[in-house]
């Protein structure tokens, strides 16, 4: 939920759980809080998988962005 928050509000997620796409375009893995160690973070919060895996459940290739990025993107 607090990754939903978050990106809702237009701010880095923590565990890249949420996926967005805009305009038909391809969903992506919405930008992430220091993304280097988001995998250390998810296994301290509990998760079992990485974001990548988790990134691959949700049918999206991980790709690290920013919200500078997404800003770019149409919409």
């Amino acid at each position: 939920m607090l990754d939903r928050q978050l990106m809702n509000d237009g701010k880095e997620q923590l565990y890249g759980t949420q996926a967005r796409g805009y305009n038909g375009q391809p969903p992506f893995v919405w930008p992430i809080q220091n993304p280097a160690q988001v995998n250390q973070r998810r296994r301290q919060a509990g998760f079992k998988d990485t974001v990548e895996e988790n990134a691959a459940v949700l049918g999206v290739a991980y790709k690290v962005l920013t919200l500078g990025d997404v800003a770019k993107m149409p919409k």
